[in-house]
């Protein structure tokens, strides 16, 4: 059986060793998306360039973001109103945005939703980014971050609905090359259209695409500084 994938591949027992955990736990995080992985038979291989990003997270104590938390740091970088937030935790959440760092604001929010990647027919592919709030650079988002336009779909849908796009889209999670990417959340921000341009920045930085990564940090950077720029004018 040939296997498509960008880069090397390993074993779960391979990535188990490099980062220290059971070959258990590689699996999990390949289910949740966090390690890219692909099948063959009963085997599960995952890509060494998602190791690798794994393993350069910086590990600092302290909780990361709950979805709720998450989504609106990202919100309020984006300079939109997390109106499901109280008047405390919101005040609460600007002055921690105002003494970290880029890499800790992504660290923290990296739990906000968990990723699974499809194949798609590209007959329904419009539908799909239709019935999901897209992110990341899909379509015209792409020119925000000066990348090229893809024809691959990326974007949220709350995980109740998640078995029913995959029933009538006929999405299927064994084909490879993917062409869809979903994060799938158990908090679901209010609203329409895409996704605020601070999660589109974070989804970006967890690719694994160089060029996409670098583009995401980038916008994730300027977002967090133009915020502390206007605090400290307020103050």
């Amino acid at each position: 059986m040939v296997i498509e994938s960008k880069g090397m591949l390993l074993s779960t027992k391979e990535a188990s060793e490099r980062l220290d955990v059971s070959a258990r736990r590689v699996r999990e995080l390949a289910a949740k998306g966090t390690l890219e992985s692909v099948g063959d038979g009963s085997r599960l291989y995952v890509t060494e360039e998602s190791v690798r990003r794994f393993q350069s997270r910086i590990r600092r104590p302290g909780r990361l973001f709950s979805p709720r938390i998450a989504f609106a740091a990202l919100y309020v970088l984006s300079g939109e109103e997390p109106g499901w937030l109280k008047a405390a935790e919101k005040y609460r959440l600007k002055r921690k945005l105002c003494m970290m760092d880029a890499p800790r604001l992504l660290e923290l929010c990296s739990r906000r939703a968990s990723t699974h990647d499809f194949w798609c027919r590209d007959s329904r592919l419009n539908r799909v980014s239709q019935s999901i709030r897209i992110s990341s650079a899909t379509g015209g988002l792409a020119e925000k971050f000066d990348l090229t336009e893809s024809p691959n779909v990326e974007g949220y849908i709350p995980e109740e609905v998640l078995p029913d796009l995959i029933t009538w889209a006929k999405l299927r999670s064994d084909f490879r090359p993917t062409n869809v990417r979903l994060h799938v959340t158990s908090f679901t921000p209010p609203g329409e259209g895409h996704m605020p341009i601070g999660v589109c920045a974070a989804d970006l930085a967890e690719s694994l695409d160089v060029r996409e990564r670098s583009a995401g940090e980038r916008m994730i950077g300027r977002l967090l500084e133009r915020f502390k720029q206007v605090i400290a004018a307020k103050e």
